[in-house]
């Protein structure tokens, strides 16, 4: 066999081979890498979700124990049967209600700032809170915190906003 040979023709088919060879195994190390990455990706967004609900059905349990034990004492108090004790606590029993309010708003605001962020799935979070977003809106006992100026609620409002502006949404 000629040294030519070798080197003219044998030396580089070789080289093309290789080369091919190198550019598939890479191509299907991108893909799974890909993969992966979306499966990654798929996974902490349902932890966010999953981190958010939890968040929310919390603050929503305390805000529930709290408005129960601030209206028993009111239901108490136009009966005019509050102990001592009780008549202390009720203006603290208030300022807990009103504090847990804050709290569960802003849960609702932070699943709204990773909705906006497109951290969570926007299909399934609007299907989850279209309906908890308008009755938080519409709450009379909320609306202060919303409605005011210097709300800091602005990501619930423009949620709801792109969920219930229907000429926008047309």
């Amino acid at each position: 066999m000629d040294k030519s040979l070798v080197k003219d023709i044998i030396i580089p088919i070789v080289s093309l081979i290789i080369s091919i060879w190198a550019i598939i195994k890479s191509y299907i190390t991108d893909a799974k890498a890909n993969k992966l990455s979306e499966e990654n990706t798929k996974l902490a967004n349902a932890n966010i979700e999953l981190e958010i609900r939890n968040l929310i059905r919390e603050t929503r349990k305390d805000l529930d124990d709290k408005l129960a034990k601030f209206l028993f004492l009111k239901e108490k108090e136009k009966k005019n049967s509050l102990t001592q004790d009780e008549k202390i606590n009720l203006p603290i029993c208030e300022k807990q209600l009103n504090n847990a309010k804050q709290e569960y708003l802003n849960a609702y605001e932070e699943a709204c700032m990773k909705y906006i962020d497109g951290k969570i799935d926007k299909e399934r979070f609007k299907k989850t809170y279209v309906i908890e977003l308008r009755n938080i809106v519409g709450s009379v006992s909320l609306k202060k915190y919303i409605d005011s100026t210097s709300s800091p609620y602005n990501a619930i409002k423009k949620v709801y906003t792109e969920w219930n502006n229907l000429e926008e949404n047309t």
